[in-house]
């Protein structure tokens, strides 16, 4: 399951190779992705140490509504 995708990518650049990879989240990170709050359009990632670091992506922390109590 994909919550968000960099659409500005494909049209920038060539993509010659993907990978597919999963993350490790915390709810509030999942809640606003699936809301769409999620941003990754200036987002790269590094691998090192046979480690992938995903940079520059944003997720902000998702806000409790009003009307819920």
């Amino acid at each position: 399951m994909s919550l968000i995708e960099n659409k500005k990518a494909r049209f920038d650049y060539e993509i010659l190779e993907e990978f597919e990879a999963g993350i490790e989240l915390f709810g509030y990170e999942v809640k606003s992705l699936r809301a769409g709050q999620g941003k990754f359009e200036s987002s790269h990632v590094i691998v090192r140490g046979g480690e992938v670091y995903l940079v520059g992506a944003h997720i902000p922390p998702r806000r409790a509504r009003a009307d819920c109590f």
